[in-house]
């Protein structure tokens, strides 16, 4: 796994360049970490989370390497496929 540069974090999304800074192995890690961290946070083991992606060329693969980390590490996934941003927040 590479190490994930931590700049691409934002206060409401993940940005950085498409295979440099985010692929399929870092958004797995960012579904699979989400879950672990909400895990503890809240003391739930029954999680469910939205997910959502936007029309761009790499955000198919990126949305199911998101879900499959989701998936595997123990919680749902609501995939409101592709939507505009207010929509998956309202979501």
């Amino acid at each position: 796994m590479q190490k994930i540069n931590t700049a691409i974090f934002r206060a409401y999304d993940v940005r950085g360049i498409y295979t440099v800074d985010v692929n399929k192995e870092v958004a797995y890690a960012i579904g699979a970490s989400l879950v672990r961290f909400l895990q503890e946070e809240t003391g739930k083991e029954n999680l469910s989370l939205v997910v959502g992606r936007d029309g761009r060329i790499s955000s198919p693969e990126l949305n199911q390497a998101v879900k499959k980390g989701i998936l595997e590490s123990g919680a749902n996934v609501i995939d409101v496929g592709l939507c505009p941003t207010p929509a998956f927040y309202f979501a």
